[in-house]
């Protein structure tokens, strides 16, 4: 059995084996489409085991704006052969009301990534504010679908110091500090 289970913005991957011979572990792999996998990390087995195993991998970084990964096992025996053990595809789910989420990396001294989420279409704007309130910056101001979507902004000409970030959408306003250092 291979199971996957989201549980707040980490993927839970478990898996059972009925018995091993050899066995050096399992290559977790990951992909968006179903077809390209990439290898996100790699869980040792017992080795030789009569008796069923359980395994367990937790992906704490699942692409944000996917919707559906699919993940699948490639078990390598001590030898270097290996081989597909299984596949699982978990659904991402969206929040129940618009989201944003705290900009990274924060404290940011070039580039940071502002993420947000909405669960229909809606219009959104989401702007930099300093501490005094002026505008330094607007992200996004547009109709969004529902989904999932990250922004860049370039802080490298800015000051040193705190903002805002603040997303209006769907009937809500939210806002998240950013703090730009040099």
């Amino acid at each position: 059995g291979f199971n996957a289970r989201v549980d707040g913005g980490v993927v839970r991957l478990t898996w059972q084996t009925a018995s091993e011979t050899n066995s050096a572990g399992f290559e977790v792999q990951r992909s968006q489409n179903g077809a390209d996998f990439t290898p996100v990390g790699f869980v040792e087995s017992t080795g030789t085991e009569t008796e069923g195993e359980t395994y367990r991998y937790t992906d704490t970084e699942p692409p944000f704006e996917a919707e559906n990964i699919t993940y699948q096992l490639r078990q390598v025996d001590q030898d270097g052969t290996a081989q597909i053990a299984g596949t699982v595809n978990v659904a991402l789910e969206l929040p129940d009301q618009a989201a944003l989420f705290a900009p990274f990396p924060n404290p940011v001294e070039t580039q940071a990534r502002v993420r947000y989420a909405v669960p229909r279409a809606t219009n959104i704007e989401i702007h930099v504010y300093d501490v005094l309130g002026k505008r330094v910056a607007t992200l996004v101001d547009r109709s969004h679908e529902p989904g999932r979507d990250e922004v860049g902004v370039d802080v490298s000409q800015w000051a040193a110091g705190t903002y805002f970030v603040r997303m209006m959408a769907d009937g809500r306003v939210q806002t998240q500090q950013m703090v730009v250092v040099k």
